[in-house]
C-alpha cells in the first residue's frame, strides 16, 4: 500500500493496478513532473486511498488480481467522486469498454503504456481541469451577483417561460423559484401585471427592443412601491438560447427623496403640483394610515375616486378589496339590496341570496360615490353601520358583523342639504370626520400642461401611436376654457383629439367642435398651428361647420355634438348666414 494525503493546491494522482512495475513507473515519472502521486495495488486498498484523500486523477486498471476495475469504477461513481477516471487495459472488451462509457471514462491507456502518452493525456485533463476550475469561479462569482444584486431580475426563454429568478424579484413581484419552468402568463399574479409588464414582456420579444417601464407604482406591495422595470431582449452567443430579461429596480427610496425636495407632480394616478394639490396629497398621507372615515368633495369630474383609490392603495388596507358603488345610480330598493344584500324570497324577483357590498369589502374599503343623493330610508341604515359596525341583509333578522372602511364623494354641498332637511346632520357629521375638498380645473391651471403631458403618454399607449405635444394655440384655449368638466372633460377632449389626430402635433384642428365653440377666440382658421386672430363668432362658424360636416347635416345630432339645442344651433346658423336647408320651416 502506497498512497498520501492529497495536499492543498497540489495536483494528485492515484494509480490503481495490480502490477508493481507500473505503479512504480507512473509514480516516478509523474512525481518528477511536479504531481502528488499514490498508488493502490488492490481494490481493497484502492478504496482505503479514496476514502482518505481526493484525487484529480484516476488511472484505474480494467483488472486488479481476481477483481474487477469497472466494479470499482462504479462504487467509485456510487460515492459521488468525480475524478477524471482514465482506464488502463491489455485488451478491452466490448462489453468493459461500453460500461466504463456509460459511468463516464475520460480515456483508455493501452499496455505496454507510453510515458509521452501518458504526460500527454495528463497534461490534457489538468488544463481542462484548470479551465473547467476558471469557469467554475466566474460562475460562482455571477451567482453570488445575481442571487445577492439589490436588483430584481428574471429570465424567460421565447415562449415566456420562467428560466431564472433571484431573491430580489421574489420581493419585489412575489414569484417563487418552485415556479422556475412556469410560463408566467399562466401564474397567479398581481392584475396590474398582466395589464402593464406582461404587455411589455411580450412587446421585447416579438420586436426585439428593450422597453421601459419608468417610475411606475407598483400595487401588489404594501406599501406601494415606486419601480422601474426594463424589458431587454438576450440570445447566447451560439443561439441556443433566446428569451428576454426582466430587470425591476425599486425606486421607492430616491422617489421618496425627490418628493421631500421639491413639490410633487404626482400621487398614485392623481397628477398636478399646484398648490391646490399638494394640500390633497398631504392629507390623503395623513390618511392612508389611519382608519378614519373620510369624506372627499368636489365638482363632478375632478378625480374624486382617483382620492378615494390613493387613501386605500396607499394605506394597510391594500391587499383587501375596494367596492365601490354610485349612490344616484339606483332606485332605492335596488340600492338597498346591493349595499346590504338579500335573502331569497326578501322581494318580488329575490330568487337567490345575494351578497351586498358591505360584506365583499369587508376588511377592505367601501367608496360611496355621490353619497348626497342618499334616500332618507337608506341614510339611516347607513349610519347604523358607522356606528355598530353590523347590519341586516333585506329578509333576514340576523346581524352581519363588518369591518369596513367607509370613503364616500358627493358634489353636492351636504351643509345646505342638511339645512333643507335632505340629509340627516348626524351621518353628515359622521362621513365628515375628515374632508378631502378638491379644487375644481380652472382653480388650478397651472396643472393643465402636467395633466396633458400624462394623457397624451397614456392615450399614446392606447393608440399605438406617438403624439408629440399640443400646439401653442390649444394650450392657450386649454388655459383660457373655464372646463365645466374638470379633468374629466379635458381627458375627454384630448381623447377625441388623438383619435381625429392619428399622431404628431395636437392642433386646433383636431379638437371637439363643442369646445371651439366655447372658446374665447377664433383659433387655427388658416394653417395648422396660426392664429389668424379672428373673433369668436368666426370660431362659432367653424365649429358649427365642423359639426354639420360629421354628422351629414343632420342638425339634431349636430347640435348634441356641440352640446347646445337644436333651436339655439337654428339661430346661431341664421346669424352666421350659415345655409339651413329644408329645415327652416323650425325656426
Amino acid at each position: 500500500m502506497a498512497y498520501s494525503a492529497h495536499k492543498r493546491g497540489k495536483r494528485s494522482i492515484l494509480i490503481i493496478d495490480d502490477e508493481e512495475s507500473i505503479r512504480f513507473a507512473f509514480q516516478r515519472f509523474l512525481g518528477g513532473k511536479g504531481y502528488e502521486v499514490s498508488t493502490a495495488a488492490s481494490y481493497k486498498e484502492a478504496l482505503e486511498a479514496l476514502n482518505n484523500s481526493r484525487f484529480d486523477i484516476i488511472f484505474l486498471d480494467i483488472v486488479l488480481g481476481g477483481d474487477s476495475g469497472i466494479d470499482l469504477f462504479r462504487d467509485i461513481r456510487k460515492r459521488g467522486n468525480n475524478s477524471v477516471v482514465v482506464i488502463i487495459t491489455g485488451a478491452p472488451n466490448l462489453d468493459s469498454a461500453t460500461e466504463a462509457v456509460r459511468l463516464g471514462a475520460y480515456d483508455y491507456l493501452m499496455k505496454p503504456v507510453k510515458l509521452d502518452s501518458l504526460q500527454r493525456i495528463t497534461e490534457k485533463i489538468f488544463a481542462e481541469i484548470s479551465l473547467m476550475k476558471e469557469r467554475e469561479r466566474y460562475r460562482a462569482i455571477l451567482e453570488s451577483v445575481f442571487t445577492n444584486i439589490d436588483y430584481g431580475i428574471i429570465t424567460v426563454d421565447s415562449t415566456m417561460v420562467i428560466t431564472e429568478l433571484n431573491g430580489a424579484a421574489s420581493r419585489l413581484c412575489g414569484f417563487r423559484r418552485d415556479q422556475i419552468g412556469m410560463d408566467v402568463r399562466g401564474i397567479d399574479i398581481h392584475a396590474e401585471c398582466l395589464e402593464r409588464c406582461i404587455p411589455a414582456l411580450e412587446t421585447a420579444l416579438r420586436e426585439g427592443r428593450d422597453v421601459e417601464l419608468y417610475r411606475v407604482e407598483c400595487r401588489r406591495n404594501t406599501p406601494v412601491k415606486t419601480v422601474t422595470v426594463r424589458f431587454t431582449p438576450i440570445t447566447t452567443a451560439d443561439e441556443s438560447f433566446r428569451g428576454c430579461m426582466m430587470i425591476i429596480h425599486d425606486e421607492t427610496r430616491i422617489s421618496h427623496l425627490e418628493e421631500s425636495c421639491s413639490q410633487r407632480r404626482r400621487l398614485h394616478n392623481i397628477v398636478g403640483s399646484s398648490k391646490g394639490m399638494q394640500e390633497v396629497y398631504s392629507l390623503i398621507e395623513t390618511l392612508s394610515g389611519v382608519d378614519t372615515t373620510v369624506l372627499i368633495t368636489g365638482e363632478s369630474g375632478t378625480g374624486k375616486e382617483l382620492v378615494a383609490e390613493a387613501i386605500h392603495e396607499t394605506g394597510p388596507r391594500a391587499g383587501m378589496p375596494m367596492i365601490r358603488i354610485n349612490c344616484s345610480a339606483l332606485p332605492e330598493t335596488l340600492l338597498e339590496s346591493e349595499l346590504f344584500g338579500h335573502r331569497r324570497g326578501a322581494f318580488t324577483g329575490a330568487i337567490s341570496d345575494r351578497t351586498g357590498r358591505f360584506e365583499a369589502a369587508d376588511g377592505g374599503t367601501l367608496f360611496l360615490d355621490e353619497v348626497g343623493d342618499l334616500s332618507p330610508a337608506i341614510q339611516v341604515k347607513l349610519l347604523r353601520v358607522l356606528q355598530e359596525k353590523e347590519f341586516e341583509r333585506l329578509g333576514d333578522t340576523l346581524p352581519v358583523k363588518v369591518d369596513v372602511r367607509i370613503i364616500a364623494a358627493t358634489n353636492r354641498d351636504l351643509k345646505k342639504r342638511v339645512m333643507a332637511g335632505q340629509f340627516r346632520e348626524d351621518l353628515y357629521y359622521r362621513l365628515k370626520v375628515m374632508e378631502i375638498s378638491i379644487p375644481p380645473l380652472r382653480e388650478r391651471k397651472e396643472d393643465i400642461p402636467e395633466l396633458v403631458e400624462f394623457f397624451l403618454r397614456k392615450m399614446g399607449k392606447k393608440f399605438q401611436r406617438e403624439y408629440h405635444g399640443l400646439s401653442d394655440e390649444v394650450m392657450k384655449l386649454f388655459l383660457q376654457y373655464p372646463w365645466p368638466g374638470n379633468v374629466r372633460e379635458l381627458e375627454h377632449a384630448l381623447e377625441h383629439a388623438c383619435l381625429v389626430a392619428e399622431g404628431g402635433m395636437i392642433t386646433t384642428g383636431h379638437l371637439p367642435p363643442e369646445l371651439l365653440i366655447h372658446a374665447p377666440r377664433r383659433l387655427d382658421r388658416g394653417e395648422e398651428g396660426q392664429d389668424n386672430g379672428l373673433m369668436h363668432a368666426d370660431s362659432e362658424r367653424e365649429a358649427i361647420m365642423r359639426a354639420l360636416e360629421r354628422t351629414a347635416g343632420n342638425k339634431a345630432r349636430a347640435a348634441r355634438l356641440l352640446g347646445i339645442s337644436r333651436r339655439t344651433l337654428y339661430r346661431k346658423m341664421k346669424g352666421l348666414k350659415i345655409p339651413l336647408g329644408i329645415d327652416e320651416r323650425l325656426l
